[in-house]
């Protein structure tokens, strides 16, 4: 008698269905969106941007994790697969708990742009993400320049939970600083969609330490779950944030006004969110704007300048928009010049940078406007 096959044969069977199905899905979307466009009036700015924008919208609000990890690589493969493509070697920095940093540029760089991807927690970084961090290194190292991007491979949802991805980049930033001798005023940090949630978390708890600070034993000795950064006496070079993940909240009016303009609606981010919480509740840390503007006191001691780009088309601005009232509110601007930066490109979506990459389209003004920006922290 033949054996049944293992339950994780049944899985990925049902898994690789659902992919179908949800392809199949969008390509009909796409169809019917390729006819009705031109009687849309609040899709995207182009009739090219708006079918292509539902396309990604219809798979990505049907998609599930678990799909999701059989078609997309891992941030490592996609960072070696890179390296092969340009012909270049690989460079890996692998923290004490196992987390893993790659190397865009020279290692040796002056300056290092630490980068935290976004995906909702829950995905890996793209091939699209890691393209547009290779553009950067080869735009920025020019006129004598010297910048190299410092990629973290953070542990993805629901494998690991919140605050295991801030304890990671806690690490690689301690890192930099204790192990390298790195200065801060040569560290940017900076992070796209969660990866800018990220940012903010790690900025939290340098002006209040994670309660996951506390030490404790092990067989090799004391080990500090999120290594505690906040003891600096000089601010880091900037902070960058690419449509940054401020709320979880799915209710703002711009989920409404935005809906057809996005690549992205409630769906997904609802369920990465509850895959990244792990089933607690978030708080300051793990979702910026629940914090009040007393929160962010202090900030501007522990970073100079701050540039936050977004767009006017995507489901986010409203929270973003809200964040960024409260945290100028309280960024003291103690040295002349420093500056908390607030760019949004009209009617752009979500992560747009990432986005025009997937989609093949050349540089827009938010890109151009990054530039600029990293560029003027080189000097």
């Amino acid at each position: 008698m033949p054996s049944s096959p293992p339950p994780n044969s049944s899985i990925a069977a049902l898994t690789i269905l659902s992919i179908v199905v949800n392809l199949t899905r969008t390509l009909l979307a796409l169809l019917i969106r390729a006819i009705s466009s031109p009687f849309h009036s609040t899709g995207a700015p182009t009739y090219l941007r708006d079918v292509l924008y539902t396309a990604l919208r219809t798979y990505l609000h049907h998609d599930s994790i678990s799909a999701s990890r059989l078609i997309l690589k891992p941030t490592t493969e996609v960072y070696l697969a890179s390296c092969r493509a340009r012909n270049v070697p690989p460079s890996t920095l692998v923290l004490p708990r196992g987390a893993q940093a790659h190397w865009l540029g020279d290692p040796r760089a002056k300056t290092v742009l630490v980068w935290f991807h976004g995906g909702g927690y829950a995905n890996a970084a793209s091939p699209a993400h890691v393209k547009y961090l290779w553009s950067l290194v080869d735009a920025l190292n020019t006129d004598g320049n010297s910048i190299a991007i410092l990629l973290l491979a953070y542990t993805l949802a629901p494998d690991a939970a919140y605050p295991t991805q801030l304890a990671q980049a806690a690490e690689l930033v301690y890192h930099l600083l204790v192990i390298e001798y790195r200065r801060t005023t040569d560290i940017i940090l900076a992070g796209d969609s969660a990866g800018g949630n990220l940012v903010l978390a790690l900025l939290s708890h340098m002006l209040h330490p994670h309660p996951g600070t506390a030490t404790h034993y092990s067989p090799v000795g004391p080990v500090l779950d999120t290594p505690f950064i906040g003891s600096i006496d000089t601010p880091f070079r900037g902070v960058l944030l690419l449509s940054p993940w401020v709320s979880f909240n799915t209710t703002h009016g711009s989920y409404r006004r935005n809906a057809q303009r996005d690549v992205l609606d409630a769906v997904p981010l609802e369920r990465w969110a509850e895959a990244f919480l792990g089933g607690g509740k978030s708080d300051a840390y793990s979702e910026p704007l629940t914090a009040g503007p007393e929160w962010w006191a202090g900030a501007s001691r522990k970073v100079q300048d701050v540039l936050v780009c977004a767009g006017g088309g995507e489901v986010f601005i409203d929270g973003i928009r809200a964040w960024v009232g409260k945290f100028k509110e309280k960024f003291e601007d103690v040295r002349a010049g420093w500056e908390v930066g607030f760019f949004v490109e009209l009617e752009a979506a979500h992560d747009i940078v990432v986005i025009d990459t997937v989609l093949g389209f050349r540089k827009r003004e938010t890109a151009r406007v990054v530039e600029s920006w990293l560029r003027s922290k080189l000097g």
